[in-house]
């Protein structure tokens, strides 16, 4: 029985391993985790340094985590006891000082008692560039590091190499993600990067080396000490080592059981195909945006054995269009990755800034977003975007559209800190509003960004949202403020949520049924069995699309949606744009059956 298991877990750790190697080849974009070494592949490589309590600098938030490390401050090391440093904003947009330092912004300069010498890094540039802040660092014909090739060219320097000075001649080595710890106490991608350096390999994977000989397989494992273990084996190495660590694991017999179950998986599916290793768990990556998988809690839309992922960018082509006041109806397109056209573009941070996100089957141009969109800019001097990402919306599949609104979020994060960076868009002005799926997104984008100010729900999307954790749904720790309002609850047929998600959350007429919607079930099958389906659509839809138009005359008109508490009627609050902040909890209100809604 003993050699049984040890053959399969060799036969599946190999295949594990090589489809993780065809994966890197095809997807993988590499680099060094921390500014002075390191690694963690799936991390995002925007340079937004911060320093961790083992005072090494990491070149963003996402490293630091994934090296187990707390963040100290949000600025290279070391951390400034000065208090005016202290409430600079982490934002990163370098400046250079009289002292040919760089600063992570004119803030920090400012409070060092230093003069700006010009915008971006040291030294200076007679050349006015507009380089990205990704850290894909080159080594430069004049010896010098940088931060990337835009940096390089932008001085007159050519690149030497792709890579950290000194360039090591004559080592091509593959781009597979196989850690190992050096002799020089630093992680290397593989054993050949190693080598190519001169360093002596002190043990396989991830720096500090183990005493321990545990195979390498990816079960992930939260021990007492709430940190993260590749599997078990590592976990109960901890223990012995450190003596403090217990995994909180099943029992034994629990344990052997599973191993037997996923001993016989790992058969079937190494005879059926490679690929078939990650039939258990998927995952895809995407150049800007990083990696998805159906792990917990995104296991949500694993139906009957189908699991779905994020299809990808390219396919789902989210598109942002901005409106102002001065092209109310002419948009401009922004384009994420594009630095150049961000700061060239009408984006004005001195507005306000709203993000409208259609949902399910919709588009951008829905005449109900386009009267918000226009019931905005008729009334305030805002920027509006609006996300179309309508190919990857516009699904007979809802699961394959819900799945996909996770690479949405993560685009329109990218869009967002790109104005940040380019444009000093100030998060704290910012407006998210999304229907239905796009409510989700919303919360997606407020992940990746924390300090945005404030998202607005229009009936989040209920089906596979409904009973998740809130990492996967709209959740009020997405933003400074979250609102939402809940017109479509209903058990059957209803595609809202109907449990709070927000800050304060609003039921107008209950939350389920909107008056003049209707709600013949009979009906609705006889339709779909007929194929009427614009009339169906309407029937369906008609609660679900009610929230927008609710939203959209709270921002025109003066009247007051005046709703109350569940628990104490005499607790009032308006529900809409002019919401009060600083409410909590749940609200019910009335409204009429068709426009104008408001009953003051």
């Amino acid at each position: 029985m003993q050699f049984f298991f040890t053959l399969v877990l060799v036969l599946a750790t190999w295949c594990g391993l090589h489809c993780q190697h065809l994966d890197d080849l095809r997807q993988r974009d590499g680099g060094m985790g921390r500014v002075g070494g390191g690694l963690c592949g799936s991390c995002r490589r925007t340079y937004r340094p911060v320093c961790g309590v083992d005072e090494e600098t990491y070149l963003n938030n996402c490293f630091a985590r994934c090296s187990r490390v707390p963040v100290q401050c949000y600025k290279r090391c070391p951390c400034s006891s000065n208090s005016a440093c202290d409430r600079c904003p982490v934002h990163y947009s370098p400046v250079c000082g009289t002292d040919e330092q760089t600063y992570d912004n004119q803030c920090f300069a400012q409070c060092s008692g230093t003069i700006v010498r010009c915008r971006g890094t040291c030294p200076c540039s007679s050349h006015n560039c507009a380089c990205p802040y990704t850290y894909r660092p080159v080594c430069g014909s004049d010896g010098q590091t940088y931060p990337n090739e835009c940096q390089a060219s932008c001085r007159g320097i050519s690149v030497r190499c792709e890579q950290r000075c000194p360039c090591i001649d004559n080592c091509d080595c593959p781009q597979i993600y196989r850690p190992v710890c050096g002799d020089d106490r630093r992680t290397y991608e593989n054993s050949c990067e190693a080598r190519c350096r001169g360093v002596s390999i002190r043990c396989e994977g991830n720096c500090p080396c183990s005493n321990c000989a545990c195979p390498r397989i990816n079960d992930p494992v939260c021990g007492s000490d709430l940190r993260t273990y590749t599997n078990s084996c590592l976990a109960r190495c901890n223990k012995g080592r450190k003596g403090n660590t217990d995994t909180k694991l099943k029992a034994e017999s629990m344990a052997a059981t599973l191993q037997i179950l996923q001993s016989f998986l790992f058969i079937s599916t190494i005879f059926v195909s490679c690929e078939g290793w990650w039939l258990a768990k998927k995952e895809r990556c995407y150049r800007h945006i990083g990696c998805f998988s159906d792990y917990k809690p995104f296991n949500n839309l694993n139906i009957l054995g189908k699991k779905y992922l994020p299809d990808s960018p390219a396919k789902i082509k989210p598109r942002f269009y901005l409106f102002t006041q001065q092209n109310i109806s002419v948009d401009e397109e922004l384009f994420p990755y594009n630095r150049i056209a961000i700061s060239s573009s009408g984006f004005d941070s001195r507005r306000m800034t709203v993000v409208i996100i259609h949902g399910f089957s919709a588009t951008s141009h829905d005449y109900r977003l386009t009267d918000l969109r226009k019931a905005f800019l008729e009334k305030y001097d805002y920027n509006v975007v609006m996300v179309d990402w309508s190919p990857g919306a516009d699904h007979v599949n809802y699961l394959q559209a819900a799945a996909n609104t996770r690479v949405v979020g993560a685009v329109t994060a990218g869009l967002l800190e790109a104005l940040r960076d380019a444009k000093d868009l100030d998060l704290a002005q910012l407006h998210l509003v999304g229907h239905s799926l796009g409510a989700h997104i919303c919360g997606y984008v407020g992940r990746r960004l924390k300090g945005i100010g404030r998202i607005t729900g229009l009936d989040p999307a209920g089906p596979f949202f409904e009973d998740t954790k809130t990492p996967v749904r709209l959740d009020p720790s997405d933003a400074t403020f979250v609102d939402v309002i809940h017109t479509d609850g209903r058990k059957y047929f209803g595609f809202g949520i109907i449990i709070p998600v927000g800050h304060v959350d609003f039921y107008p007429n209950k939350g389920k049924h909107q008056p003049a919607c209707k709600t013949n079930t009979f009906g609705t099958i006889r339709k779909l069995v007929s194929a009427k389906l614009d009339s169906l659509s309407a029937d369906i839809a008609c609660s679900h699309m009610r929230s927008i138009l609710l939203f959209t005359e709270s921002v025109r008109s003066s009247c007051r949606f005046r709703a109350c508490c569940d628990t104490c009627p005499i607790q009032c609050t308006t529900m809409g744009l002019n919401v009060d902040r600083d409410v909590r909890g749940s609200y019910r209100l009335t409204t009429n059956c068709a426009s104008p809604f408001c009953r003051g």
